[in-house]
């Protein structure tokens, strides 16, 4: 019987400029490193990892941590959304980075009406029981994010090609799939109901939850980069599942403490978590449980989605 999978979806700030000097990349590897590798996290989905952060994460959590990735540009640097998954506890079947555009083997293109190009990280794994799932990992486009009233359209839209992007990687294959990320959307606008509509359940159940809090815990944005700008949504980042047998969700507000002793925040994000299952998942919804799963991803999604 193939084992609980906890899944991680982390957006760890890129590295760059900040107001406060301990919140700088420098100040925080050490910590966020220790963090991902002490987790539960069988799969740990980043976002905003650009090319030092990736090798230093690479190295520091070698051997316990593998992963698969690149970044968005057209040469394969800038922001990458890499997948780190434990080596001893999966094998990795395969993997690919595509482009959220109209030409997503093309590096570096984007979508109409995105600020940068996005990608998303494909791959597919095998528990040591034989179980088989797979898993992407996305950042969505910020565009319309600080409006009074966004309407979500770039994220609905690479939602859709999301969509397209892991039915094509999956194929026939009716393996339970995971999707990991910074949606950049609300949760009744822009990507979430996409998902929905294609068959993907909101692992949180509903849980509003804040997972951007900013570094100091204000929920918005202080950074030299953005100004002052409000957040106009702080649930942003998301797990999304169908096939599987959802036993948790938790978003992580754990904090370091610093050199000079406080306690500081990771990342202007929190990490969200999940343990899911893929095995036995009943073709109903199952009722909330205090014993196994505490709800079920309807595999009728799952023939929905070939058709």
């Amino acid at each position: 019987m193939a084992l609980p999978v906890s899944f991680m979806t982390f957006n760890i700030r890129r590295e760059g400029r900040e107001n406060n000097a301990g919140d700088l990349w420098e100040a925080r590897k050490e910590p966020v490193a220790a963090f991902i590798r002490d987790s539960k996290a069988s799969v740990a989905g980043l976002q905003e990892v650009k090319a030092e952060q990736l090798a230093f994460l690479a190295k520091a959590l070698a051997p316990d941590f593998a992963h698969v990735g690149k970044g968005r540009d057209a040469n394969g640097e800038g922001e990458a959304s890499p997948i780190f998954y434990r080596a001893d506890d999966l094998q990795l079947l395969g993997s690919e980075t595509c482009w959220i555009s109209a030409t997503p083997d093309e590096p570096g293109t984007r979508h109409v009406g995105a600020i940068c190009p996005r990608i998303v990280t494909c791959a597919a794994f095998r528990q040591q029981s034989g179980g088989e799932f797979y898993c992407f990992n996305t950042h969505l486009d910020y565009a319309g994010m600080q409006d009074l009233s966004p309407d979500f359209r770039v994220q609905r839209e690479q939602a859709e090609i999301l969509c397209n992007l892991i039915k094509k990687f999956c194929g026939d294959n009716p393996a339970s799939r995971v999707v990991l990320g910074d949606l950049n959307s609300d949760a009744t606008a822009g990507a979430p109901p996409v998902l929905q509509h294609a068959g993907y359940v909101d692992v949180s159940g509903g849980d509003e939850i804040s997972t951007f809090v900013g570094f100091d815990d204000a929920h918005w944005e202080t950074t030299a980069a953005f100004g002052a700008t409000q957040k106009s949504v702080t649930k942003i980042d998301w797990i999304f599942a169908k096939g599987a047998c959802i036993h948790c969700y938790k978003v992580m507000s754990d904090k370091y403490q610093a050199s000079n002793g406080e306690l500081r925040n990771y990342s202007d994000h929190l990490a969200v978590m999940a343990e899911l299952s893929f095995e036995g998942v009943s073709s109903e919804m199952a009722t909330e449980s205090k014993k196994g799963c505490k709800r079920s991803v309807s595999e009728a999604g799952l023939q929905q989605e070939s058709s």
